[in-house]
């Protein structure tokens, strides 16, 4: 995967959505979900997380906080905000940001697969 980029109404209208119901209509939010694979490394895989189980906001989704620009490869694919939905084949839906951590610690350095969802307008 080399970039990101929200779909044109054209594409939408390949679907069966008109300008009416697409959803970058006025008043909505678009949500796609990317596939990204980062390498991991001593150091984790270069970005930190918010929310989870039982944050200080209350019970929100992990969402990418940070992204710590290095040499890891792929992590230029994330962006702040994005909702950490799978890490490998585990979804997170649940997980505290520490139990997310954990689980991000004890992955094998190496490439690992992530599911974000990106919202946002185009």
């Amino acid at each position: 995967m080399t970039g990101f980029s929200w779909p044109s109404l054209a594409e939408l209208r390949e679907f069966g959505l008109d300008g009416k119901e697409a959803p970058h209509a006025e008043g909505h939010e678009l949500a796609m979900e990317v596939s990204v694979q980062l390498m991991k490394d001593a150091h984790g895989l270069g970005f930190s997380l918010a929310g989870g189980r039982a944050s200080l906001q209350g019970d929100r989704p992990l969402t990418i906080k940070k992204i710590f620009v290095g040499e890891r490869s792929g992590v230029e694919l994330l962006q702040p905000g994005d909702e950490l939905l799978q890490i490998q084949e585990r979804r997170l839906q649940g997980l505290a940001r520490l139990e997310a951590w954990n689980l991000i610690r004890d992955l094998p350095t190496g490439p690992v697969r992530l599911l974000v969802r990106r919202r946002g307008k185009p």
